[in-house]
């Protein structure tokens, strides 16, 4: 929640709404209040939360259009509690209350409705759920002493957070809710989090049609993510702020807490994302156009969150129909083309996902143009195609034509003219050509800053390519640094287990390898190669790869018998790369591992 004073209304905040506005009178309230004890209480924070009968009839009779939290507790619950100044489930009938058993978190900003229609839906997955909703459970009366100390406060919240089976968060707006922005609600999150409690993130009806709406618009989650930054927070009252930040910086920091917050917004966006391709295929017929758009978009979000199975499984699915509807030769059509066969080259499919972009590019260019923007897309998608598959040359070819379209089409300082610039110079310095290869890395990362910020996906990965060409150079310190930094920003921006994220996990220890800081490099080499595993399967080629890495560094370990492990290891991965893969000798892969058996130490990244 989003605390508020807990001062005493003025005759100006109970006063008489304005004329247009048509609120109704609370008191008295017999209606689902007992009477008055006539008795200040002294309890804070009440146990007890109020059950869905209660959250229907106060729906049906309590609320106006547009009430907020802010306004409910000076509307109605000080009110209906003034004799007895206590929290309004002590004065409410035993058929409304129960022991609480969910936690709900929200902004005071909210629509009330929308955060009691949450509660009912919730309710509706987890019968017999009780709420403690602070407007209700919470004493919003001051002591006679004044204003209850922010100590605690803290204290009872995290006690009921404690003590409760789950938490419910309200997120709104979709896509930047206010739970990400306030300091109460990180607060009751980094709470629920450490106690292991199961948190359920939810949006009002009408959000989740903003989100259906908002995600075929081309909606980018990344910039979402970039923004979710717990050292922003905010809070009404100073004293609020100052000791939440203090309960953060004591118990897990700000890093910890935003890479938490990230992982489990990613999850939530996967989660949501679902829920609403689930609700749109019900409705059949009459909404199969809007399920198919739907489809698109979801796919893209699946790439960008690094969920590429399920985005696999979407774009399938959407392919089929939007082939048999449009024609194999539509726009739409080859978009849906594209978006699987990229979802399948990050699966490691390279084969499968060949024919796809090649049909994607084919047809673009011929509906379109050479040198129109999305032919020019499907030009950079085969030129990553050929470079994974070691064909560098070719790969060149494609990456060169596609900067110089972007740079006449787009412009020097297009997002997408950055991409072409950045793969282009991961590609020279594939090809060893690292003078060559610097200037690009340099202004990637120069334009991704001035275009999305320190913290944006774009600047984070720039960061992380720049600190392997140092590498490379030999400039292992000013590598170290550059790679920490991405990594770093990529956890607090994706969470600890996105695909980019255990990509720099993996290029740290790569680092850290070769100034011989084996220890540190091995413990990031297992946390890669385990989320790799779980992320992107055991036989992915990046797998692989971390994998071979791995057993590069138990090579120059002084224990014989870790030394005859990590040539094992290395063994396996070559023999990989060679016949599960079928990359050719001279794939850099290749070639590094064969240098490593060669020698018992290697440096190379």
């Amino acid at each position: 929640m989003q605390k508020e004073s807990t001062s005493n209304p003025t005759p100006r905040e109970t006063g008489p709404a304005a004329p247009k506005e048509k609120r109704k009178i609370y008191l008295p309230c017999s209606c689902c209040c007992q009477a008055s004890r006539q008795g200040a209480s002294q309890v804070i924070s009440s146990s007890v939360g109020v059950n869905a009968k209660f959250l229907r009839h106060f729906l049906e009779h309590h609320t106006h259009s547009g009430m907020k939290s802010r306004q409910l507790k000076r509307e109605f619950t000080l009110l209906v509690t003034a004799a007895d100044k206590c929290a309004l489930v002590e004065v409410l009938k035993p058929e409304y209350i129960a022991r609480a058993n969910v936690f709900v978190s929200h902004a005071y900003s909210y629509d009330v409705r929308d955060s009691i229609e949450c509660m009912l839906r919730y309710n509706r997955d987890h019968p017999g759920s009780v709420f403690w909703f602070d407007p209700f459970s919470l004493n919003q009366h001051p002591r006679p002493a004044g204003i209850v100390p922010t100590s605690e406060m803290i204290s009872a919240f995290g006690d009921r957070i404690q003590e409760y089976q789950a938490t419910l968060i309200v997120a709104s707006p979709w896509d930047k809710p206010a739970f990400l922005a306030r300091a109460w609600c990180l607060f009751e999150f980094m709470c629920s989090h450490n106690a292991r409690k199961p948190t359920t993130i939810m949006l009002p009806r009408k959000q989740e049609e903003a989100f259906v709406r908002d995600l075929g618009e081309n909606w980018k989650v990344t910039d979402m993510l970039a923004k979710v930054d717990s050292r922003n927070a905010e809070a009404k009252m100073p004293e609020d702020l100052q000791a939440i930040h203090q309960q953060i910086e004591q118990t897990v920091t700000y890093h910890e807490l935003n890479k938490m917050a990230t992982t489990r917004m990613r999850e939530w966006l996967v989660e949501t994302g679902l829920e609403q391709e689930k609700r749109l295929r019900a409705k059949a017929e009459e909404g199969k156009q809007e399920l198919l758009d739907f489809q698109q978009a979801l796919s893209i979000m699946l790439d960008q969150l690094g969920e590429y199975e399920i985005g696999e499984r979407v774009a399938r699915e959407c392919l089929r129909t939007i082939e048999n509807a449009r024609g194999a030769q539509d726009l739409a059509t080859l978009q849906v083309v594209r978006i699987l066969g990229l979802l399948l080259e990050a699966r490691g499919k390279l084969d499968e996902a060949s024919p796809l972009l090649r049909r994607a590019l084919q047809g673009r260019e011929e509906a379109l143009g050479p040198k129109h923007p999305e032919t020019l897309t499907s030009v950079n998608d085969l030129g990553l195609w050929l470079k994974l598959k070691g064909d560098l040359d070719e790969a060149e070819t494609f990456y060169r034509r596609a900067l110089e379209g972007r740079e006449e089409r787009l412009g020097h300082e297009h997002p997408d003219t950055f991409q072409s610039v950045n793969n282009l110079g991961l590609l020279l310095k594939q090809k060893g050509n690292l003078d060559e290869a610097e200037p690009f890395y340099r202004r990637a990362l120069v334009g991704s800053e001035k275009l999305g910020g320190l913290k944006h996906l774009d600047t984070l990965i720039a960061v992380g390519n720049l600190s392997l060409l140092l590498f490379a150079k030999g400039k292992l310190d000013e590598a170290e640094t550059l790679s920490r930094r991405a990594l770093e920003g990529q956890q607090e921006n994706w969470g600890t287990n996105h695909p980019q994220t255990l990509g720099s996990l993996a290029n740290l220890a790569v680092i850290l390898q070769a100034q011989g800081k084996l220890d540190e490099a091995e413990s990031l080499y297992r946390r890669a190669l385990q989320g790799r595993e779980e992320k992107l399967g055991l036989n992915h080629l990046r797998t692989t790869n971390t994998s071979g890495n791995l057993g590069s560094l138990l090579m120059e370990k002084e224990d014989s018998v870790q030394q005859t492990l990590g040539r094992g290891m290395v063994e396996k991965c070559l023999k990989s790369l060679k016949e599960q893969h079928d990359l050719p000798a001279s794939h850099p892969l290749i070639v590094k591992f064969e240098k490593i058996l060669l020698s018992k130490t290697s440096t190379t990244a």
